[in-house]
């Protein structure tokens, strides 16, 4: 577990491990008898919507709450979708 509050047992991994951050997350939420959360940041800033889509949906059926860091880049223009 990366990070614990009163409430949440909050899991923090790159967007390309996100299967394993479900899994720890669902672990650290049931071992703590806390609301499991995967936080999965991205220093890219074009990210695909279908892989997007996939991992809220993994997390939903999983339990677990999701929390995305997208990363802004150095120009502050922020990150698009791509398909």
């Amino acid at each position: 577990m990366d990070v614990a509050t009163s409430r949440y047992a909050i899991e923090v991994d790159r967007i390309e491990k996100f299967h394993e951050g479900i899994g720890q997350a669902v672990h650290y939420g049931k071992s703590s008898s806390k609301i499991p959360v995967l936080a999965i940041f991205s220093n890219s800033r074009l990210v695909d919507a279908d892989k997007l889509a996939l991992i809220e949906s993994s997390a939903q059926d999983a339990g677990v709450k999701l929390v995305l860091l997208i990363g802004m880049g150095d120009d502050g223009n922020g990150c698009r979708l791509v398909r």
